[in-house]
């Protein structure tokens, strides 16, 4: 059997970083740390030209739109460094995706820098109106519980205050069961916030795979309570750097685990995440990534795979 896909829609993309792995002289930092790869990340996108990244975002969205992808969710990179540079870029490139490739552009922020940050918190604010989704990593705020629960309470007013924009949360990343950052999303909501059912998502959620099942279970039913998908980055996620192992923890792959998330009624979605740059300098297909779903994970229910893919994408970039 072949997985029966004619249509994507991919949830996440890292639009300014596509196809800049060639511009690293040292192919050593593809195996440092998540944080140590993004502080090089922003050092090659503030170097970059808004030419270029519009060159290279576009040239990428062509090979997308030949794999018949059709719409995508492009976490645009927020920084003080050099400001709304990369908006800038991506606001041309959504309406030239759309008129020329016939593409659709989500656009969803991600600072780079903890909101805890005066400016970034101002340039954030600043450009919200501009965006359609508000996004963040939690692995900098979750490191201090008093700080990511400041940033939490910044994400969901400045949601609300926006019309209640869709709010998404890259979590868990580090594949290790000492990591919680989903766990702080949910209690958040389910103490803090009432009427916003489906309004979140996750990206990844690597780590809670590593849990104990019935930890697993409980907060995958939860999260489904609450309506929070999850979108997988298959490659993204197995190609992350763990830290040294200090802990037991079940032995799994490194990737979220989709079976059990869709038992427990998570509706789960495709995303990229890292396209040939210092995160995933090699990237599959899509129809690869949706194969690496099916292969990290041991599940061969195709029908639930290809509605991963395209169904599911819909729900929680709400088209």
């Amino acid at each position: 059997m072949n997985l029966k896909i004619s249509e994507f829609v991919c949830c996440t993309l890292y639009g300014a970083r596509v196809n800049t792995f060639g511009l690293y002289t040292n192919m050593d930092e593809a195996n440092l740390t998540l944080e140590e790869k993004q502080s090089i990340a922003l050092r090659v996108v503030n170097k970059s030209s808004s030419e270029e990244i519009f060159e290279r975002a576009y040239n990428y969205l062509l090979h997308l739109k030949s794999e018949g992808c059709s719409t995508i969710g492009v976490c645009v990179d927020l920084h003080p460094l050099y400001g709304r540079k990369v908006l800038d870029v991506m606001l041309r490139l959504k309406k030239d995706v759309a008129d020329h490739l016939g593409m659709q552009l989500i656009l969803i922020g991600h600072p780079l820098k903890t909101t805890e940050d005066f400016e970034m918190r101002t340039l954030y604010e600043e450009v919200a109106s501009e965006l359609d989704m508000f996004g963040s990593s939690l692995f900098r705020e979750s490191k201090d519980q008093v700080a990511l629960q400041a940033h939490l309470k910044f994400m969901f007013t400045l949601s609300t205050k926006h019309g209640n924009k869709k709010l998404q949360f890259q979590v868990d990343q580090d594949n290790k069961a000492t990591e919680n950052e989903s766990w702080a999303v949910v209690k958040y909501i389910e103490e803090n916030v009432t009427g916003t059912k489906g309004n979140v998502f996750f990206v990844y959620a690597t780590s809670l795979s590593a849990y104990i099942m019935g930890a697993q279970k409980d907060i995958y039913q939860r999260m489904a309570k609450l309506g929070i998908g999850v979108v997988v980055c298959p490659s993204a996620s197995l190609s992350t750097k763990m830290d040294t192992m200090e802990h037991m923890q079940p032995s799994h792959n490194a990737i979220a685990n989709v079976p059990l998330m869709i038992e427990c009624g998570v509706t789960v979605a495709l995303g990229i995440g890292n396209a040939g740059d210092v995160h995933c300098p090699l990237t599959p297909t899509l129809k690869g990534e949706a194969a690496l779903i099916s292969i990290a994970c041991r599940f061969h229910d195709f029908q639930a795979i290809e509605k991963i893919c395209y169904e599911n994408g819909k729900i929680i970039l709400e088209i």
